[in-house]
C-alpha cells in the first residue's frame, strides 16, 4: 500500500477549490437575476430589522395616557416597551419616559414589566428617593440634565408626587423626592 503526503499548502488549496466551487451557483445567483422569490413576495420595511416608525410613534403617543392601548401593542411586541421616539430636534422619549412624565403609574409599571429600562425621570416619578439621591450624588449635576421634551427631574417628582390613587407610604415617598 503507498501511503500518500498531503501538504499544507495543497490542503489549503484544495479547501479552498471545494469552498468555490459549491459556492459558485449561489454567487451566480445572487449577482444578476431576480431577487429570490421569498424576497419578492415579502414586503420588508426599509430599516429592517427595527421597527416601523408608526407603531413606534403609536405606542409611545399612547404610553401618555392609554394603558389598554399600550398593552394591545405590547403584549405581542414586548421589545416595544423599550422603543424610543424622535419628537425632532434629538428630543427622544421612549414609552416609559412618556408615562412617566405625566405620571402614569399603571402605565410605567406595565411597560418596566414587559422589559422598558427605567431611568432617573421615573425613579422621580415613582417618589425612589433613594435612587434618585444616589443617582445625584453619584454624578453631581445629573439632576439638571433635561428628559423628554425638556421636562427636568424635579417636575417629574413634582408630577408622581400629584398622581391619583397614591398610598400614604407612596404619597410621603414622592413628597420626600420633590
Amino acid at each position: 500500500m503507498k501511503e500518500v503526503l498531503l501538504s499544507r499548502r495543497a490542503a489549503v488549496k484544495s479547501t479552498l477549490l471545494g469552498m468555490v466551487a459549491v459556492s459558485l451557483p449561489n454567487l451566480v445567483r445572487a449577482g444578476g437575476g431576480a431577487a429570490p422569490r421569498l424576497l419578492e413576495e415579502a414586503e420588508i420595511f426599509h430599516r429592517y430589522p427595527s421597527i416601523d416608525d408608526a407603531i413606534v410613534s403609536t405606542v409611545v403617543g399612547k404610553s401618555h395616557f392609554d394603558l389598554e392601548a399600550v398593552q394591545q401593542l405590547v403584549e405581542p411586541r414586548p421589545e416595544l416597551a423599550r422603543a424610543t421616539w424622535d419628537w425632532s430636534f434629538g428630543d427622544w422619549e421612549s414609552a416609559l419616559g412618556a408615562a412617566s412624565h405625566v405620571g402614569r403609574r399603571d402605565i410605567a409599571n406595565y411597560l418596566i414589566g414587559k422589559g422598558a429600562r427605567p431611568t432617573i425621570f421615573t425613579y422621580a416619578m415613582f417618589g425612589k428617593h433613594a435612587a434618585v439621591k444616589a443617582m445625584v450624588q453619584g454624578m453631581p449635576g445629573v439632576q439638571r440634565t433635561a428628559g423628554p421634551h425638556g421636562i427636568d427631574l424635579l417636575t417629574h417628582a413634582r408630577i408622581g408626587a400629584g398622581s391619583k390613587g397614591l398610598s400614604a407610604q407612596e404619597q410621603e415617598d414622592c413628597e420626600r423626592t420633590v
